[in-house]
Parts: structure tokens; C-alpha cells; sequence
């Protein structure tokens, strides 16, 4: 039993180790507009942004207000920066903070003062932000920063700016990704945001004075301001997703729609119902329906350029997985328009989904993981479909031809080069460890991920798009979910166990879940997210031989809390179908379960032959694990896992009577298909 435990401890390893610091995403500063200032005020300067712009900026503040703005609740991170418990209640009323959305961090505002091009600015408001990309740099001095300059001041602006959002690039060591991938964006046709670079210093009373923390990436909040810049209008109802997924008719119910959308300010029942419309036609509507109607809600060369950058950028932890990215119902068309966000880890590189090889590859007739109505619908539509093959042909040789990126990459490379040097000689003189500036996803090798440069990137997707339009090739197509194979949320957590399953929208289906359980459902997803993120950032700072050991008892203690919470949630008959899924996904080796080997009167010579396949098994699979823990590719070693595995399912079966066999048969239920 220990033998059958230690291998899918070692599974568990390769394929979910990456996928859960994925759960939280970066959430923007929040927008406070200040209708008393005149119209002038609103409009930022035109050379605060630009592609090899870099500001200095210099952040004072005291120890009291820097040891007071470390964040509380949600997930503590390894090291002396993390969160810590959460006290941001006074006299009865909240704290200034601001609420994280993925982690459950509240990260407070403090009182700080910022320099600038020979000015300061007085008591404006500073605060972290992020969700994995804070994770990432939490016990570094740079982190992510959010400069609200009239947080505490309402007429305080930084050259029209309410905000300046200083990212801090810890998921990106090339630093380029973000203002790589929007300049893309807005050369396609597409408003987003636009960048700049900045050294920014910090003074610390007693600690550090005029301290370089390293280079970031300032990028353009998404708020009225850039609205009226972008559309001539702020009146309209910017909204951001969070965990939206696919486009799906909730109901009639405005409140269902709310915590996935996500409006920056009340909508009006007007713009309610015209969200509430959208979701039903997309995700209700006949074909016939949605071909006459789509385009009177969506504003379509703009999104058919939209998807195609993303496409082409390879981004995959974008809108489509149902984060990062804004929607602006735009009052002039009453028409949605998309609008991305956090690009950090584009151009190929997120580890979550298949390798960096293939990441490079992404189709862009399918650029998405799994199925994604909208665009598979417009895609059906004959008129749509050539419209968006016409627009790649065309973008394919004018925004993304290879001169034209290669070109980009040397101007952000000009400027980011030397600083990176010096960031990196600050960070080793203040004994700063792993997870400071520049220790991520894209960074890490072999189970957590390795991304591609710039360069190679460039190299690679050109060709490959090249090849696509030519019609050589396909381009490869992700299959399930972001995360892990099949669909919906929570399967990251697969590896836990085969009862994570239940997180999985077609289990639950199939299960019968109703409204209310799944509610319940989601609440324990979140709880058990935060939990693994937790675990795998202490993971980190491990030992190689230390981590089977602690997995198997966080393994151990999730199972625990899941089965409490199924048994005190679902019905008999519903626990009696999740049992039958969960056996079609454990397959054969169920059987060395003592509940399923009592019910199938496994006798004692049969469980000494199991064990001894088993034992054989883990010795064909220790080179291979060898090879992934030295840096392999995990998506190359894995299909040599499986067939190691299969072969050995055959082997125990042929174990088993004709009796047990049929036996067998019958606890599996009725066979259903997952997809993956």
C-alpha cells in the first residue's frame, strides 16, 4: 500500500506542482473617479508612455507604515514577507485595504510620499498587489507596487494619473513580456494599456535610504481616464472577469452575474440586462439566432483582432480561461468590447499547458484549451470565419512579421539590459533568496516550467504561423482545461485524489448536483485551492527528499476534508455515481483500496502479486522521475509514464477471477467519459 502511494505522490508531483499559484490572478488598482475635476485633469500626458521610456521614481515611507502594508490573510508565503493574520478591523469598521481576488489577501495602504522628475508628491497611497505574481516575489523588497495618488488626496494626479501600477515582473526574468505583448496589442487594432519602464528607489526611516529595489514595468490602468482616451466616453460599464470562463446564461438573476463579471461601478438595469441578453444568446441561443444577433452585441473586427493577438502571442492565461482581461460595454454602440490585461506570462510563457515547444505552436484557428462557445460559434459562422483567416493573413506581414518583432525586442532590450544587471547586484547585496524579483514560472526548470526568450519565441511563433497560413500545419490545439486535462475548475486538484473529480463542472453534472450544493462546492474549491497554493510555495524551499514525505501528508489531509464535506453534502444516490466516477479513474488499481478489495474478496496471494507489479512498476518509473528532478521536460516523460502505467493495469487484471471481473464491471456503473 505505501509503494501505491509513493507513485502518485511522484504523479502528483510532475503534473500538479505548477497548475495551482495559477488560481489567483493579478487584480488591477481600483478606479475612484473624481467627478469635481475639470475635464483637462482627466487626460494624461502623452510622453508619460512609451517603449523605451523610463521614469525614476523615489518612494518614502516609514518602518511603522512599510511593516503595516504587508499583507494579512489568504496564504502565508515562505520567508519574513508574507502575510500575516489579519487584525484590519478598528472600532467596528474595516481597514483601508484593498481586497485581493484570487488568494483572499487584503493588502493595506499606507501613507507615502513619491519623487519624481524633480517633484514630490505628498501622502499619496501605497499598497502590493497581485495574487502568484506577488507569491513569486514575496520575500524580496520589489513587489508588485499600486501608487494611488489621490487615495488620500482627492485633486492628486501624477501628470493626469489617479494611479501608477508598478509591476515588478516576477513571473517574467526577461522583463519584456508585458511591454512586448500590449505594444502587439495596440499596433493590431486592440486598446490596451499603454507602458513605460522605472527605476524606483525606496527610503525607509532607519533601514534604507534611497535603496535601488530594480526595474519595472509601469502599465496604464484600465479607468475612466483610459476609457475617455480610447472611446471618447467613460460612461459606459467596464467590467472585470474574474473566473468567468466561457460566456454562460446564469439566469435571470442579475446577482449571479455579479461576483463573475464583476462591474466596476452599479450598473443600471439596463446595462444588467444587456449582459444578462449577451450570456443567453451566446450561451442559449439557436444558431440561427446567435448568426443574426451576435453582431448587434459584440463590436466584431475589434474582437476577431482581439483573439487574433492573443493567438498569435500565445498567451493562454488570458480571457479565455477566464482572467485577465477587461469587457467595456461601450454606451455609443451599446456593443461589448474586450480589452487585455497582465501579460506577463505571454509569448509562450505559462507552464500549465503542455510544453514550451508546443505553446509555440498554438493553432490559431484554436487557440484556446478545451472548447470556448463564443469564438467557436463566430468561428461556425462561414462570413466571420474568413473575415478573422483574412485578418491574421494580413497581420502576419505587417504587426507580426519577424522584422518588425525582432526590432521591438532591441529597443526594450536597450534599456532593460544594464538595469537588469544592477537589479540583480542589489537584490545578492540585501541577501535576497529564491522568490525575489525574477523567480517564476517562466524562469524555473523542469517541474515548474521553463519558458522560451524573447528571441526564441519570436523565431519559433513566426515560423509556425507561417506554416499555418501556408496550410502546412494545424498548429497544436490544447486539449481540456488550463491547468489539467477535461474541463471546468478545480481540476489542478486532480492529483490529490480521484474524488477531486467532484470539482469538475460534467461531474457535477453528472452527479446531479443542484444549485445549492454547488455553492457549497465552491467554497470548499476555494478553501482547498488556497490550502495546495500554500503547501506548494513551502514546497519551494524543501529538499528534493523532503517533499514525497510532506505531499503525502498534505495528500492524506485534503482527502480527509473532502470526503467529511461529501458525506455531510451529498445524497446516498449522488455518493453511490461519485464512487463509480472515481473507480473509472483510478482504474484497476482501485482494487488495492481495502474498501474495494474486501467488496472484490481479494485474497491474500492475489494482493502479494499486486504488490509485487506495483514494486516493479516503481522501478521502471525511477529513472524517468530521476530525469524530470534534474530538469526533463515533464510533457515528454509523462506519455513514457503512462505507458509503463497501462502495462501494468493489463498485468493485475489478469489476476483477478472471471468472478472479480464481472464484479468489477459492475462497481464501475455506467462508463462516462471525462474528456481526457
Amino acid at each position: 500500500m505505501k509503494k501505491r502511494i509513493s507513485i502518485s505522490l511522484l504523479l502528483l508531483m510532475l503534473f500538479t506542482l505548477p497548475l495551482l499559484s495559477l488560481l489567483g490572478a493579478q487584480k488591477e488598482a481600483q478606479d475612484k473617479a473624481d467627478k469635481n475635476q475639470p475635464a483637462a485633469k482627466e487626460v494624461p500626458d502623452r510622453d508619460l508612455f512609451g517603449l523605451t521610456k523610463v521614469w525614476q521614481f523615489h518612494l518614502e515611507l516609514t518602518t511603522n507604515a512599510f511593516e503595516k502594508m504587508q499583507p494579512t490573510g489568504g496564504i502565508p508565503s515562505p520567508g519574513g514577507f508574507g502575510p500575516k493574520k489579519s487584525d484590519n478591523k478598528t472600532a467596528g469598521k474595516p481597514a483601508d485595504v484593498h481586497k485581493g481576488s484570487g488568494f483572499g489577501l487584503e493588502f493595506p495602504y499606507v501613507h507615502a510620499d513619491l519623487s519624481a522628475e524633480g517633484k514630490k508628491y505628498k501622502d499619496v497611497g501605497l499598497r502590493y498587489k497581485g495574487n502568484a505574481s506577488y507569491g513569486t516575489t514575496s520575500r524580496g523588497l520589489k513587489r508588485n507596487f499600486v501608487v494611488d495618488m489621490d487615495h488620500y488626496k482627492n485633486d492628486l494626479r501624477f501628470h493626469g494619473l489617479k494611479s501608477v501600477v508598478l509591476n515588478a515582473g516576477g513571473l517574467d526574468p526577461s522583463r519584456g513580456r508585458e511591454t512586448f505583448s500590449f505594444a502587439v496589442f495596440r499596433a493590431m487594432g486592440v486598446p490596451a494599456p499603454r507602458t513605460a519602464f522605472a527605476e524606483v528607489y525606496i527610503s525607509m526611516s532607519g533601514k534604507y535610504d534611497n535603496e535601488f529595489v530594480g526595474l519595472y514595468t509601469c502599465i496604464e490602468h484600465v479607468d475612466k481616464t483610459f476609457l475617455k482616451d480610447r472611446f471618447q466616453n467613460n460612461k459606459g460599464l467596464l467590467m472585470k472577469p474574474e473566473g468567468l470562463g466561457d460566456i454562460r446564461y446564469l439566469g435571470e438573476d442579475w446577482k449571479r452575474y455579479e461576483p463573475q463579471y464583476r462591474p466596476k461601478h452599479n450598473p443600471t438595469d439596463k446595462e444588467k440586462r444587456r449582459v444578462i441578453e449577451f450570456a443567453k444568446l451566446v450561451d442559449k441561443g439557436s444558431n440561427e439566432e446567435f448568426q443574426n444577433q451576435i453582431a448587434s452585441y459584440l463590436d466584431m473586427d475589434q474582437f476577431l483582432r482581439f483573439v487574433a493577438a492573443n493567438a498569435y502571442l500565445a498567451t493562454i492565461d488570458n480571457f479565455f480561461t477566464g482572467h485577465n482581461f477587461f469587457i467595456y460595454l461601450n454606451p455609443q454602440t451599446n456593443k461589448f468590447v474586450f480589452i487585455p490585461w497582465d501579460m506577463d506570462v505571454s509569448l509562450a510563457g505559462v507552464p500549465f499547458v503542455g510544453t514550451a515547444e508546443e505553446r509555440m505552436d498554438l493553432s490559431l484557428m484554436h487557440p484556446h484549451i478545451g472548447k470556448y462557445k463564443l469564438f467557436d460559434r463566430l468561428m461556425a459562422i462561414k462570413d466571420i470565419n474568413e473575415q478573422y483567416q483574412k485578418l491574421l493573413k494580413e497581420l502576419a506581414v505587417t504587426e507580426f512579421s519577424k522584422e518588425r518583432l525582432l526590432a521591438l525586442v532591441d529597443a526594450i532590450e536597450s534599456v532593460t539590459k544594464e538595469r537588469l544587471q544592477r537589479e540583480k547586484k542589489a537584490t545578492e547585496t540585501r541577501k535576497e533568496g529564491a522568490g525575489g524579483p525574477g523567480f517564476g514560472f517562466a524562469q524555473g526548470i523542469g517541474m515548474f516550467g521553463q519558458g522560451p526568450s524573447l528571441r526564441t519565441f519570436i523565431e519559433k511563433r513566426t515560423a509556425s504561423v507561417a506554416a499555418q497560413l501556408a496550410g502546412e500545419k494545424t498548429g497544436w490545439a490544447p486539449t481540456g482545461k488550463f491547468g489539467a486535462p477535461g474541463g471546468g475548475p478545480g481540476e489542478g486538484l486532480d492529483g490529490l485524489g480521484a474524488r477531486f473529480i467532484i470539482f469538475r463542472d460534467k461531474v457535477q453534472d453528472e452527479v446531479k448536483l443542484n444549485d445549492d450544493q454547488k455553492k457549497q462546492l465552491q467554497k470548499r474549491l476555494e478553501a482547498t485551492s488556497n490550502q495546495a497554493q500554500e503547501f506548494f510555495q513551502k514546497a519551494q524551499d524543501l529538499k528534493p527528499e523532503e517533499r514525497g514525505p510532506r505531499m503525502e501528508e498534505f495528500k492524506m489531509k485534503a482527502n480527509q476534508q473532502l470526503n467529511a464535506f461529501l458525506k455531510n453534502t451529498l445524497k446516498d444516490q449522488q455518493l453511490k455515481r461519485l464512487r463509480e466516477l472515481v473507480l473509472q479513474r483510478e482504474r484497476i488499481f482501485a482494487a488495492m483500496h481495502p474498501e474495494v478489495a474486501n467488496e472484490l474478496k481479494i485474497k491474500m496471494d492475489q494482493q502479494k502479486q499486486f504488490m509485487g507489479i506495483v514494486q516493479e512498476m516503481q522501478k521502471k518509473f525511477e529513472p524517468l522521475m530521476k530525469e524530470v528532478q534534474s530538469g526533463g521536460n515533464p510533457q515528454e516523460i509523462r506519455p513514457k509514464l503512462m505507458k509503463i502505467r497501462m502495462d501494468h493495469e493489463g498485468q493485475i487484471e489478469a489476476i483477478l477471477s472471471d468472478a472479480q471481473k464481472k464484479q468489477w464491471r459492475e462497481m464501475l456503473g455506467k462508463p462516462f467519459d471525462m474528456d481526457d
